[in-house]
């Protein structure tokens, strides 16, 4: 059955802050082996990697033609991933995809008989993927075989992530928030968040962040499940933090975007998007870039928050940005890819698809693929 707990929200509200001392974070000036740059190590899920900074270690894409086109049975809103040469996606179709990156021809396809909007992730040759009839699939990356299933009590919007290749972390609109080995699908623990969470967590340090859609946005130790802080806003959180040296940024549906200290929940700066913040943020060490609701791209500055250039679209946006090769790639509600500069904001070139983009853009390799809601997934090189 599926609620928003109007009583679970102001329950939420009730409880008091917490933070647990003892946690470990990455230290910025000296993050001995753990990233903090530009663009962190290449991970097959969504945003690129745990961190979910959008950023992507890939030359950029000069489009010049269309590698491939492939056609599912229904509007693909999960974003893709790539892993091995493969492309994994799920579809409104109720299949999860995977698609030969060189030729665009189909590997397998698995039927969940329900949409699935959640994003795949990828480890030890696993892919791991939510489900809008409550259940977590694992499927072999290299034949679509089940391993194993996870029932939750309702939809699976959340994008999973998988940590050090043994913990998959992933929430869902049940209220709860879930650790699973990634080889045998058993509960580690779950954590009672009071609140629906189609955001998807990040992973930083010894820390799992996400927020939820009672306006509270949460920090657990990853071992134990417990809370170590949350910090309150005012409005639904759907947008899945990035965590980059030391700051964990995320915004919310009124418009205001944050950057909070990662160990504490500390505010640093609040920027006011002017729109609902729906995606998720792209993040380097310098530079956030954000995108509203009202079809704006915004590029501010990480240290104070401020604004360095923007850039407009026609209508909405609810795909996320995209950061690879100095370029910012982001898909728009009218249908059209942008590629702008990373530095400036001028507009380097655009693709016109058939349907809305939803999907958030992979890069790799210097190839960019992205799903669409004229139910085919698009590769562009």
């Amino acid at each position: 059955m599926r609620s928003v707990g109007a009583m679970a929200c102001v329950m939420l509200l009730l409880l008091p802050a917490v933070l647990v001392n003892g946690c470990y974070l990455p230290d910025p000036e000296n993050d001995n082996g753990h990233v903090c740059q530009d663009s962190p190590q290449l991970q097959p899920v969504f945003r690129g990697n745990a961190q979910r900074t959008g950023v992507f270690p890939s030359p950029a894409v000069d489009y010049s033609q269309v590698g491939w086109v492939f056609e599912a049975a229904g509007p693909v809103s999960s974003s893709p991933v790539v892993h091995e040469g493969i492309v994994y996606f799920g579809s409104d179709d109720g299949f999860i995809y995977a698609v030969d990156l060189v030729l665009g021809e189909e590997v397998w396809k698995f039927n969940v008989g329900s949409p699935v909007y959640s994003s795949p992730a990828v480890g030890k040759d696993i892919v791991v993927v939510g489900s809008n009839d409550g259940q977590v699939y694992a499927l072999s990356a290299a034949t679509g075989e089940r391993i194993w299933t996870f029932a939750t009590g309702d939809w699976v919007l959340s994008s999973p992530v998988v940590y050090e290749r043994k913990t998959v972390f992933f929430g869902s609109d049940d209220m709860k928030l879930y650790a699973l080995s990634l080889e045998t699908g058993e509960e580690i623990w779950h954590y009672e968040a009071f609140s629906d969470i189609v955001s998807s967590p990040a992973v930083y340090g010894d820390l799992v962040y996400f927020g939820g859609i009672c306006g509270t946005f949460q920090a657990l130790d990853i071992a134990s499940g417990e809370l170590v802080w949350r910090f309150p806003t005012t409005s639904p959180i759907y947008s899945t933090p990035a965590v980059v040296c030391g700051r964990v940024y995320f915004g919310n549906d009124k418009g205001n975007f944050y950057a909070l200290d990662a160990a504490d929940g500390e505010p640093a700066w609040v920027y006011p998007a002017g729109g609902s913040v729906l995606s998720s943020a792209a993040v380097t060490d310098q530079m956030v870039y954000l995108a509203s609701n009202d079809g704006v791209l915004h590029a501010i500055e990480v240290e104070l928050g401020v604004l360095q250039w923007s850039y407009s679209v026609e209508g909405t946006i609810s795909s996320s940005p995209s950061v690879a090769g100095g370029q910012v790639y982001l898909g728009s509600d009218e249908g059209v890819l942008y590629a702008l500069d990373a530095a400036t904001g001028e507009l380097k070139w655009k693709f016109e698809s058939g349907g809305a983009i939803t999907s958030s853009p992979f890069v790799y390799d210097g190839e960019l693929v992205f799903g669409n809601d004229d139910s085919r997934v698009y590769m562009l090189r």
